[in-house]
């Protein structure tokens, strides 16, 4: 039996250890998780407005890397972090 309703938590930065804990004593309605990582939430968007485009994009990269002699890898990898 849940202690307590919540209807609202917010934090910055939840800690793995705070979601089962409120979980287990709260009945939680609604919860936002906030990150200050700004190429995370670029991330997290990216992957909620077009993941289609993500996933084509990704294995273009990866085809280009595998098809490269394996002393041009390390080049292309650092060269491709950099755009993204």
């Amino acid at each position: 039996m849940k202690n307590s309703e919540l209807k609202l938590y917010e934090k910055g930065n939840l800690e793995k250890e705070a979601k089962p804990f409120l979980k287990s004593n709260y009945e939680v309605k609604e919860s936002f998780l906030y990150n200050i990582n700004r190429e995370l939430i670029i991330g997290y968007k990216v992957i909620q407005k077009d993941v289609r485009e993500l996933m084509y994009e990704l294995e273009r990269i990866e085809d280009e890397y595998i098809n490269l002699p394996e002393i041009d890898r390390k080049e292309y990898y650092y060269k491709t972090r950099d755009e993204y």
